[in-house]
Formats: structure tokens, sequence, C-alpha cells
């Protein structure tokens, strides 16, 4: 069983599912990331206290980044750090509900984890992914 996961769309209806069973089970968290949300985002690392929090938009990362200056959770923000948090050494498994398109314009990216798929997929990481196609 995963006991560090890396939950890439925490403050999404499935990120916030996943972390719910993942604090009946007792498991930890190494990363989350969100798009903007700061004020569910801290409530979240305060529960959790993953040691990376991404924030996709810099100004929320920039705003995260000062309410959680009393905690050991650095703070990360855009693509480069959605994919530091995919490739996350301590964490066992990636969930990830994290949409392709980008939010409110309907763009569509691609996988900001493409090239942490091998490191995914390796025997000894587990990805679990939810939410809809994005077609």
């Amino acid at each position: 069983m995963s006991r560090r996961i890396s939950i890439l769309g925490s403050t999404g209806s499935i990120g916030r599912q996943s972390l719910e069973v993942i604090a009946a089970c007792g498991m930890t968290v190494g990363a989350l990331t969100a798009n903007a949300n700061v004020e569910r985002m801290e409530e979240q690392v305060r529960q959790f206290q993953p040691e990376l929090a991404v924030m996709m938009d810099e100004k929320a990362a920039a705003d995260l980044k000062v309410r959680l200056a009393d905690t050991k959770t650095r703070v990360a923000s855009g693509m480069e750090g959605l994919v530091e948090a995919a490739e996350l050494p301590s964490a066992d498994t990636v969930i990830t509900s994290w949409s392709r398109r980008r939010h409110g314009t309907g763009e569509r990216r691609s996988c900001p984890w493409t090239r942490s798929t091998r490191l995914c997929f390796s025997p000894s990481r587990g990805v679990r992914t939810g939410g809809r196609s994005s077609g």
C-alpha cells in the first residue's frame, strides 16, 4: 500500500476526496498542487504538512508563501513546480485530477508530467488519475 502521496489538483473535488481517504488511512502527503485557491491550499498544507505546495498562478504562490512562512512546506509555482510535484522522490504514488484545459480559457495543454511518466509508471511508483476526459 502507498504511504506517501502527491496530489496534482488537491483543491478540487477529486483532490479533496483523495485527502479524506489519505487522512482516514493514515497515509502522508508529499506534495499538493492547485491553480489559485490560496485559502483552501493553506488549510490543506496546515493539515497534511507536505514538503512541497505548488500554485500554478504566480501571484497565488507569492501569497501562499507569505501565509506559510511559519511552516516547513516549500512553495513553488507554475508548470515547473507542477512537474516537480509529479516527480517528487519521496512520494510513492501520484494522484492527478489536474485538468488538461487551462482554467477559464478552454485552451488545451499537454499533460505537465509527461517527462515524469516513466518515473511514475515504474514498478515502485503508482499513478492514479481521476476526473473527466477533456477529449
